[in-house]
């Protein structure tokens, strides 16, 4: 754990220098916990996260909110995927009807603008 610390530090440290050498615009976290949020922040200022989150991974909501009190974008993956991988599907109907179509939801979060769902 404590290699991987290291690595995001020393990343975060090189994108920072660049970021003032005005190479990089914003910088983004994907993957993380809000450990490593908060320590990221202490190196550079963070615009958004980017993790899984779906009907069936939902462990980031009170991250969420509080990136979301910090005004930082909170980008999830799988959005819609997620329903695919249950096997047999948890949401037949659900799925059905998303596929069908070809829907777009904003099922949590949708009234903020630090929330940015696909």
């Amino acid at each position: 754990m404590a290699q991987r610390k290291d690595r995001l530090k020393a990343s975060l440290t090189v994108l920072a220098e660049m970021q003032q050498q005005g190479l990089v615009k914003h910088i983004g976290l994907s993957n993380v916990t809000p450990t490593q949020v908060a320590e990221a922040r202490k190196i550079a200022e963070i615009v958004c996260v980017q993790n899984e989150y779906n009907i069936a991974h939902r462990a980031d909501d009170a991250m969420i909110d509080a990136l979301a009190r910090d005004g930082i974008a909170y980008v999830p993956f799988f959005p819609l995927g997620a329903l695919r991988r249950c096997n047999p599907p948890r949401f037949p109907m659900l799925l059905q009807a998303l596929m069908r179509h070809q829907c777009r939801w904003r099922w949590r979060g949708c009234y903020s603008v630090h929330r940015i769902f696909c």
